[in-house]
């Protein structure tokens, strides 16, 4: 009550204020000019902008800055959400990025590649503005704002005649449309504007070629080694082109990635493959943390205390030297307490924040310098929550859409080419192709088809689904049995009713499922779905159905345990494997102080199977879902 109050919306402060501090700042006299100077002393500044060029980028602000973020708001949905001081300060951070990389040093220095001071600044500064506003929604999303600010870059006055409500928006937000009076300023057009296929984000500028560049281009030729696992192995992509730039570019520059996106897009490996290889590991120290639900603040402290020493009293960082960078995936899984904060993003927050936090034994404050830090999460829903915008705000986010087809086709395509070429018969390597568009078909269907409700909340598909289709096609070694095509479609027909199949709950699902795999047999392999599976079908059926596929089993489990290679083939013989599982039941009993006593009928079987398949696969986890008493930990027992 005895303190005066001045409560300011940023709606009424607007982005003004922060874009005329920043690039007065850069101007030759300014502020970061003289803190660079007192600092680093005669070093000469990371760059220096004239007061005409001040008065370039200024234009170039006024005429896109807030139409784009309008267009976000309006016709966009974002991941996550953001605010606009947000969106500005990731835009300015960026610039400087990038003019640091084009126009380095004083004012006066001569550029000496990629063009002009006024080409280089106009399009670091749009891929600045694309990659800040129009890099937080997803793939339609992009697709919209990508439209729009190519049809504003043409013609400004296409705001009132085509998007009423980006212009409403704008009259909200009090913004002043261009004029173009004076016809020694900026005209509303720029020297190099980004080429028109795909979306802006598709276009990398290259300040030394002084060009745009598709991301797809700056990828190398990219061979799989012949000794690697799958779970090794990342196909360079256009995504990953991006984000891999991305991180790099802002990591080194102390600024602050955060991606997010679906799960199994590969942020977390884009992220560390980064910060533990693409950069300099002599001058960075990479710490890595993985939240969940359960997380506490006092175990996110420990684990970054563990990898910092102490630099003096009260001072904590890591080797002289270098760098740490804190990587936190999954930022967004701690729970929310009961005041609705979550303990260890406040931890992040404060350390981000004040650059420290209290040691919890002394009670003092200590400080944690030179280390940055990156982070990853999913979109907010599903178990995930949403983020305080106070932690948000320190970061640059990046958001990675789920792959389109070309891009997945691309991947796996990459992969089982390089993985059929390992001595395979021709027949088989060329169903390569195949295997994947059948998978691609299979995913696309799943996630139309069969959705989740109540009663079957699990019914939840993504790209790792996917990515273990391929896997276990790829668990086949060559042998002369698996020569032809109709083999390649039976094994691919097995691992799609494990992966998809096994997950369903009841008979018309079931159903639906075998009707799929049967027009994959019949449309992609071009195979009689009918006479393939001849060999098990059982004497009651006159088609094959669920009941046949059932029937379908591929494993190494026929091999006896002792052996050095167990090779993993399909099971022709059923009678062989009921006493084949009993043998291995008996062996168990005979060893053990806890004996089972079960008896192996198929379905028994069929769990066993499927669970040992699960186990044998690197990364393999599985999720046992029945009733009490249903044999889940004592076939588990056996599958082992």
């Amino acid at each position: 009550s005895r303190c005066g109050m001045v409560y300011m919306e940023p709606e009424q402060l607007g982005l003004r204020p922060l874009w005329e501090s920043w690039v007065c700042g850069w101007t030759v006299g300014g502020y970061y000019q003289q803190k660079h100077k007192e600092d680093k002393g005669d070093e000469p500044p990371p760059f220096e902008l004239k007061e005409e060029e001040q008065v370039h980028l200024t234009a170039l602000y006024d005429w896109l800055v807030e139409p784009s973020m309008a267009c976000l708001r309006r016709n966009c949905k974002e991941m996550s959400p953001t605010g606009d001081a947000n969106l500005l300060t990731s835009l300015l951070g960026l610039l400087r990025c990038l003019l640091t990389a084009a126009i380095p040093g004083p004012h006066d220095a001569d550029v000496e590649e990629g063009g002009s001071r006024q080409k280089q600044l106009e399009c670091c500064f749009l891929f600045a503005l694309f990659w800040s506003t129009g890099c937080t929604s997803d793939a339609a999303g992009r697709a919209k704002y990508s439209l729009f600010v190519r049809e504003v870059m043409e013609n400004v006055d296409v705001i009132d005649e085509k998007y009423q409500g980006v212009a409403t928006a704008l009259a909200v937000r009090k913004w002043v449309k261009p004029t173009y009076e004076d016809a020694t300023q900026f005209q509303g057009s720029v020297e190099c504007p980004p080429p028109d296929a795909g979306d802006l984000q598709d276009w990398c500028y290259d300040p030394r070629k002084g060009a745009w560049v598709n991301w797809v281009d700056t990828l190398e030729k990219f061979t799989i080694a012949e000794d690697a696992e799958f779970s090794t192995i990342m196909v360079p992509t256009g995504y990953t082109a991006q984000l891999s730039y991305m991180c790099q570019t802002l990591v080194t520059h102390g600024l602050r990635p955060l991606v997010c996106g679906p799960t199994g897009t590969g942020k977390s490996v884009s992220v560390v493959k980064c910060v533990t290889s693409d950069l300099d590991q002599s001058k960075y120290k990479p710490i890595q943390l993985g939240f969940s639900a359960k997380t506490s603040a006092h175990m996110t402290q420990d684990i970054i205390d563990g990898n910092l020493g102490k630099r003096r009293k009260g001072m904590f960082g890591p080797p002289m030297g270098t760098v740490g960078i804190i990587f936190v995936d999954d930022v967004n899984m701690p729970e929310v307490e009961t005041y609705g904060a979550q303990p260890p993003i406040e931890l992040l927050r404060q350390l981000v924040d004040c650059g420290g936090y209290y040691d919890l034994k002394e009670k003092s404050w200590v400080r944690i310098v030179d280390t940055v830090m990156a982070c990853a999460m999913g979109p907010p829903g599903g178990g995930r929550n949403g983020t305080t915008p106070r932690f948000l705000r320190h970061f640059h986010l990046l958001c990675v859409d789920s792959f389109d087809d070309d891009t997945l086709t691309l991947i796996f395509s990459t992969i089982v080419k390089g993985y059929f070429k390992r001595g395979y018969s021709g027949d088989v390597s060329q169903q390569a192709g195949n295997v994947v568009q059948a998978t691609m078909r299979t995913y696309r269907e799943a996630m139309k088809g069969l959705l989740p409700t109540p009663s079957k909340s699990h019914y939840t598909f993504n790209l790792r689904d996917f990515s273990r289709v391929v896997q276990g096609v790829l668990l086949q070694e060559p042998s002369d049995q698996f020569q032809n095509k109709p083999s390649v479609m039976r094994l691919w027909t097995h691992e799609a009713l494990r992966v998809f199949g096994d997950r369903l709950t009841d008979d018309t699902d079931r159903q639906w499922m075998c009707d799929h795999c049967s027009a994959m047999c019949k449309e992609v392999f071009k195979c009689d779905f009918q006479s393939e599976f001849d060999h098990i079908r059982p004497a009651d059926e006159t088609e094959t159905g669920y009941g046949t596929l059932r029937r379908l089993f591929w494993g190494d489990y026929m091999t006896p345990a002792d052996e050095d290679e167990r090779p993993y083939a399909e099971v022709p013989d059923l009678q062989q494997l009921q006493e084949r599982t009993e043998e291995a039941l008996s062996d168990f009993n005979s060893a053990s102080k806890k004996p089972m006593e079960l008896v192996m009928f198929m379905f028994a079987i069929e769990h066993v199977s499927r669970i040992a398949r699960v186990l044998r696969m690197p990364g393999g986890n599985a999720l046992l879902v029945g009733v009490g008493g249903s044999g889940r930990q004592s076939l588990s027992i056996l599958a082992t």
